[in-house]
């Protein structure tokens, strides 16, 4: 296990803004600034996002079901970019550098609960390329 800067910031913030949240989605919007301002380069919003899942895989697995509502609010707010969102997606064992007893199943678990979002920001993006291809 590595020491990593930006993930051990994210898991602090995660923890003392979001752990004991009774909805984590309404915490999101709650705390929108503090986040947005924590998250300002890509190096940042992806620590947050292995944070994020570390905290639903270790102390709120019910959010596992919800990813997809999650990763909607944080991109909605301009927390974390549609593309550290799919970079996230793509890189599944992403965590195993941050969590010891990291379980390559919680992470594809995580992932396929954030498809839904993740789908249709990517159909939104490719109905954005045709209609500037159109013009």
């Amino acid at each position: 296990m590595c020491f990593d800067e930006d993930f051990a910031k994210a898991h602090f913030l995660i923890t003392a803004s979001l752990l004991n949240a009774p909805k984590l989605t309404d915490e999101i919007v709650k705390r929108k600034e503090l986040l947005k301002a924590s998250c300002k380069t890509e190096e940042q919003q992806m620590a947050f996002l292995f944070a994020m899942e570390l905290m639903i895989v270790k102390e709120k697995r019910r959010g596992i079901k919800k990813y997809d509502d999650i990763l909607r609010k944080l991109w909605e707010h301009d927390i974390i970019s549609e593309d550290r969102m799919d970079t996230w997606y793509r890189k599944e064992d992403g965590l195993k550098q941050h969590y010891p007893d990291f379980q390559l199943d919680d992470a594809i678990d995580c992932r396929k609960a954030g498809w839904k979002f993740i789908d249709w920001v990517q159909q939104g993006e490719d109905e954005d390329d045709e209609e500037e291809e159109d013009a």
